[in-house]
This record gives C-alpha cells, structure tokens and sequence, in this order.
C-alpha cells in the first residue's frame, strides 16, 4: 500500500465510520417518573443477535432505575393475540402493554445492515433504533438512533455496541 493510499483509506475511516453519534428526542409528554416499568421488545432480523441486543437494553435500562416485564410474559401475549414480530405496530405494543399493565413498550429494531468491500476488506453498516411508546395513547414518548459500521469480522460487536449507545441514551427515572 503507497502512502496516498493509506492516507485516504483512513481518512474514509475517520469520517464514514468513526464520526457518529446518537440521536435522540424525547417527547415533551414524556414524565419518566410516571414510568416504573416497561417491556423490551426486539424485532428479529436476519444475521442479528436478538436476545444480546435486548439483554443490553435491559441491562442498560434497569440500571436507570426501571423495572423490566418479563420477555416470556410478552411472548405467552403475543402467542394469545396470535401475533407474529413482524406484527408489532406502536399501537399493537400499546395493546399488549395494556394487557400487562404497563404504562410504556420499548421497541428495538435493526433498520439498516449494509454489506460493501472497500479496499479489498469486507465492511458492514448499521443503524438501530429504539422507540418507547406510551401504552395508554400510543404514543412516542422517546426515540433513539445510531448508525456505525466496522469490519465484517466484528460485526457481532458492532451490533451490541450501537444498542449499547443507544440504550445508554434513554432518559433515567430519578
């Protein structure tokens, strides 16, 4: 590799893959001390590690000082409405959250892996995003993205260090 070379590939680097951040909002009717506890629903997707991603949502989360619903408990729902993942729509979460007693459901999907060679290497995009929905007017109550890419190789690390940020973002109760 010449020295020009070397210096626009990290360049690329730099500004593609190391230059991001997470965007969030939060909604004005948002009070998080009206939220004690809520379900952590992840949409499966092709090639992601589902149960880490929400194992570190709910680490991440409870450590805020929330209670989280048990996944079975959501799951045994799902299965008496007859619901597939791919049915959960904001309003769908707020009538399961419902059932549970619950006052908010917090929806985590992969939107975006993309795969491209650059400079021989295989590379990997991400974007995540998580949305809290209020159960009683299913409403968004909070959103959070982030976008990142890394080698193919650690694409696993890539997956749980997006919901990590992302996670990390979330409001706190206190």
């Amino acid at each position: 590799m010449n020295c020009k070379f070397q210096i626009k590939y990290i360049l690329f680097l730099i500004i593609f893959l190391g230059c991001a951040h997470v965007q969030s909002t939060t909604s004005p009717s948002f009070k998080q001390s009206n939220i004690s506890e809520l379900a952590v629903i992840v949409i499966p997707g092709e090639k992601t590690p589902q149960r880490q991603i929400e194992d570190v949502f709910i680490s991440a989360i409870m450590k805020k000082g929330y209670k989280i619903v048990s996944r079975s408990d959501f799951e045994q729902i799902m299965n008496e409405m007859k619901l597939q993942y791919s049915d959960i729509t904001d309003v769908a979460a707020a009538e399961i959250g419902k059932i549970l007693n619950i006052p908010a459901i917090l929806i985590v999907q992969v939107t975006q892996i993309e795969e491209f060679k650059l400079f021989g290497n295989r590379h990997v995009q991400v974007s995540i995003g998580a949305r809290l929905i209020s159960v009683e007017k299913s409403e968004v109550l909070w959103i959070g993205t982030f976008s990142h890419g890394d080698l193919e190789s650690g694409r696993r690390n890539l997956f749980l260090n997006i919901s990590y940020y992302i996670a990390d973002s979330f409001p706190s109760r206190y």
